[in-house]
C-alpha cells in the first residue's frame, strides 16, 4: 500500500464519516471555497502513519526474542488502538481491517503451555532473555506481567468488541471474532493470573497485581522456579492498562468479579496519595506485602524497590488515566479528586506558557534535556507533561493539549486522543470510556 494510496484512502473515509457528502445534483464547491477544518488537517496529519507502521510491521514479522524490550507491548498496543480510534475518528474500515490483520498477527506470537494452557499463556519470549543494552537492565522486569497482557491484548482486543456491538453492520460481519477474543481473555487469559496467585487481596487496603519469578521456557515448556516465588507490586503505571482492562470487562460481561478488582485496585492508589492542600503526589509504587522485601516479611528489613517518586516526568501520565477511568466507572474516585489532579497539573506543574507549554514535574523539579540522554526524539525525563486525560473536564487542558499536538513524539496517539476527547462538549458526567 503507497503513501498515495494511504492518503486517498484517509481522506474519503474522514469525509464520509462527518457527512460530507453532496446531495444528487448539488454543485459541488470549489477547492478554495471551502473552509479549514483544523480537526480534518490534524487527523490528516497524523493518519496515514497509522496503516504505514502496521504494514511495516507485517512485513518484518519479527522474532519475538529479537524483539526490543521494554518497548515492544507499548509500541504494539499502541499501534493496535491507533487503528481502532482512526476508525472512530474517520470510519474508514480500512483501520478496522488492519487492526484485525495486526492483532491476529500479535496473538500468532503468544504461547500457551501445551500442558498447562489455563496457566501459562503470553509473550514469555520477550521478557525471558539477557537484556542487551543498558536501558533493558534499567527497565526489564523480572517476568510478564498482567500489565503487559493488558497493553497488547487485553485493552486493544476489548476496545475492538465494543466497536462492534455497538454496530449491526460490524457485528454481521466481526462478530464471531470479536466474541472469540472476548471469551478468550475472560475465561482463560484474565484468570490464568489468579492461578498464577499474581492477584494480592489486601481486605480494607484493596488489592495489587504482583510479578512472580516463575516462567514457562518456551522452547523446552519447562516451568522454571516456584509460583509463591514473588518479586514485587506493580507500580501504579503498570497497573493503568489493568484497570483499563477491568472497566471494559465490566461493561462487556457484566460479571461482579471484574468491578471488584477494579474497585479494590481504585482503593489501593487512592489511599496511597499525599494530599496537602489541593496538591495530591504519590509514589512510583507502594508496598502491599512480604514480597516486597528481601526478608520476605512485610514491613522489615530492606524493601526490593524503595519508596520513591517516578523519576521520569511522563510515567505520571498512566497514573492520571488511572485516576479518570476510576472516576467515569464510578469506583472510588470523586469529583473533588479529579478536581486536585487538575489543581496539580495547571497551578502547581504549569509553568505558565500557552503557545509551548512546559510543566515541571510532580515534585516540582525542571531539569535539563540533558537528562533525557540529548536524544531531541525522546521525551524530556527531566519535565512533567500535560495531563491530557482530565481535556473531560476543563477546557484549559484543552487548549494547552492543542497547542502540543504538533510536537510529540507520539503524534498519531496524541492526535488521535484529542480528537477523540474533545469531540465531546466539557462536562463532570461519567463517561463509559474516554473514547
Amino acid at each position: 500500500m503507497t503513501r498515495r494510496t494511504v492518503s486517498a484512502l484517509v481522506a474519503m473515509g474522514f469525509w464520509l464519516a462527518v457527512g460530507a457528502v453532496a446531495s444528487p445534483g448539488a454543485e459541488l464547491p470549489q477547492e478554495e471555497d471551502k473552509p479549514a477544518d483544523p480537526r480534518r488537517e490534524l487527523f490528516d496529519k497524523v493518519s496515514e502513519h497509522i496503516l504505514i507502521r502496521i504494514s511495516n510491521t507485517l512485513e518484518k514479522n519479527e522474532n519475538l526474542r529479537d524483539a526490543t524490550y521494554p518497548y515492544w507491548y507499548d509500541t504494539m498496543g499502541r499501534k493496535l488502538t491507533d487503528a481502532l480510534k482512526a476508525y472512530t475518528c474517520s470510519g474508514d474500515e480500512t483501520y478496522l481491517k488492519q487492526f484485525v490483520r495486526l492483532m491476529q498477527h500479535v496473538l500468532s506470537k503468544r504461547y500457551i503451555h501445551p500442558q498447562l494452557p489455563e496457566l501459562w499463556r503470553g509473550w514469555w519470549d520477550i521478557t525471558r532473555r539477557e537484556p542487551v543494552n543498558f536501558l533493558e537492565r534499567m527497565f526489564n522486569p523480572p517476568n510478564y506481567s498482567v500489565s503487559h497482557a493488558a497493553e497488547v491484548y487485553y485493552v486493544p482486543a476489548l476496545m475492538f468488541v465494543e466497536t462492534v456491538r455497538a454496530d449491526p453492520k460490524l457485528k454481521a460481519e466481526y462478530g464471531p471474532l470479536a466474541e472469540e477474543w472476548l471469551k478468550d481473555i475472560d475465561e482463560l487469559d484474565m484468570p490464568s493470573w489468579d492461578k498464577q496467585g499474581r492477584w494480592k487481596d489486601l481486605d480494607e487496603r484493596g488489592g495489587v497485581y504482583n510479578t512472580g519469578m516463575a516462567y514457562p521456557d518456551p522452547r523446552t515448556h519447562e516451568i522454571v522456579g516456584k509460583l509463591d516465588d514473588e518479586h514485587s507490586t506493580l507500580t501504579y503505571r503498570s497497573l493503568a492498562p489493568v484497570v483499563n482492562a477491568l472497566a471494559r470487562l465490566h461493561r462487556l460481561t457484566q460479571k461482579p468479579i471484574y468491578r471488584q478488582k477494579l474497585t479494590r485496585l481504585a482503593t489501593w492508589f487512592r489511599s496511597n496519595w499525599m494530599v496537602e492542600g489541593k496538591y495530591v503526589s504519590w509514589y512510583a509504587r507502594n508496598h502491599a506485602g512480604p514480597w516486597d522485601f528481601v526478608s520476605g516479611e512485610f514491613g522489615k528489613g530492606e524493601p526490593k524497590n524503595k519508596l520513591r517518586f517516578a523519576p521520569e516526568g511522563p510515567q505520571n501520565l498512566p497514573c492520571v488515566e488511572f485516576a479518570v477511568t476510576c472516576y467515569n466507572a464510578g469506583a472510588v474516585f470523586t469529583r473533588e479528586d479529579i478536581e486536585k489532579l487538575l489543581w496539580t497539573n495547571l497551578r502547581f506543574m504549569w509553568m505558565g506558557d500557552r503557545k509551548k507549554p512546559r510543566f515541571r514535574m510532580l515534585t516540582g523539579e525542571f531539569l535539563s534535556r540533558q537528562f533525557a540522554f540529548d536524544k531531541p526524539w525522546m521525551p524530556n525525563w527531566g519535565e512533567g507533561n500535560l495531563w491530557w486525560p482530565l481535556a473531560q473536564y476543563n477546557e484549559d487542558v484543552r487548549e494547552l493539549w492543542l497547542a502540543l499536538t504538533g510536537n510529540y513524539r507520539l503524534r498519531s496517539t496524541y492526535a488521535l486522543n484529542y480528537l477523540l476527547i474533545t469531540r465531546r462538549p466539557v462536562s463532570w458526567e461519567p463517561r463509559p470510556a474516554m473514547w
